[in-house]
């Protein structure tokens, strides 16, 4: 009799439900630079709350499914919990590694996660924690400089246009073409005010360049999207400029044209009148 009521027991027990793991992993930084750490963690329990032991892998892999970080196969604190603190690797760490062009590309997604023995069912359960991008802080150097040496060619080229109006105001003044005098002082103090800006963008540039870190990167990015954009900006204003002095230039012609006719007429118009009075 007591070994019928063991064998129904355990009957039932084979037809009650098993309780599902509740996997919870996060990463303590979103961003981080080639070389720097973060800490992959979280916790396993039952999902009626029951904590315990379980065994479980916590890894790191980059793009081809190339890992570099791996907590190996381990088992969790009694309460459920693990951490694994992974080491992204550098530039050149990478390149020995596998992943592909990683000296051309400035972030690098790695996925994070962790898989879990399920001890009722004796399957693997996966839990995954998103992406960290690992930025190329030499990547992002370069583009940053090249930005700041291409501002500094701008500059140059908006001082040669400030430099024409310097030429076409002098000529114009000296032939009291005031019209074309003010228009051309006009599109200097544009220049002038383009000048200005360009130069705040390149000292940006640079600034930004010399404190590249996973403290300040998240913003950063940002504002290399929004020097660009600043930039083009500046780049259409040089183009019009050039094309108000070409229309300076025009109206230069024009006007000493005209005036070149008028003196011409009145003079022929002198003489006629001289040569009535003689006859």
């Amino acid at each position: 009799m007591k070994l019928l009521v063991v064998a129904a027991f355990s009957f039932l027990l084979l037809l009650s439900p098993a309780f599902a793991l509740n996997i919870t992993v996060s990463a303590d930084k979103a961003k981080v630079m080639y070389g720097e750490n973060f800490t992959l963690s979280g916790a396993i329990t039952y999902d009626n709350g029951t904590a315990g032991q379980f065994d479980y892998r916590a890894a790191v892999v980059a793009p081809k499914g190339i890992i570099v970080c791996d907590s190996k196969k381990t088992t969790t604190a009694a309460d459920g919990t693990f951490s694994l603190t992974c080491s992204v690797p550098t530039s050149a760490q990478a390149a020995a590694l596998g992943i592909p062009a990683v000296a051309t590309r400035a972030v690098m997604p790695l996925r994070a996660g962790v898989t879990v023995l399920d001890p009722t069912n004796f399957t693997i359960v996966k839990k995954y924690a998103g992406n960290v991008l690992a930025i190329n802080q030499d990547k992002l150097k370069t583009q940053l400089s090249t930005l700041a040496n291409d501002m500094n060619a701008f500059v140059g080229n908006a001082n040669a246009i400030s430099a024409q109006c310097n030429s076409i105001i002098s000529k114009a003044q000296a032939r009291n073409l005031t019209l074309v005098a003010n228009k051309c002082q006009s599109i200097k103090d544009k220049v002038a005010s383009v000048v200005s800006s360009a130069k705040n963008i390149t000292a940006e540039a640079r600034e930004a360049e010399g404190k590249i870190g996973s403290a300040n990167i998240e913003g950063l990015r940002d504002r290399l999207s929004t020097i660009r954009e600043n930039m083009k900006g500046l780049i259409e204003d040089v183009k019009d400029a050039r094309e108000e002095i070409k229309s300076a230039k025009w109206e230069a012609v024009a006007i000493k044209t005209s005036t070149s006719n008028s003196a011409g007429r009145s003079g022929l118009s002198v003489q006629t009148r001289n040569t009535a009075a003689g006859d």
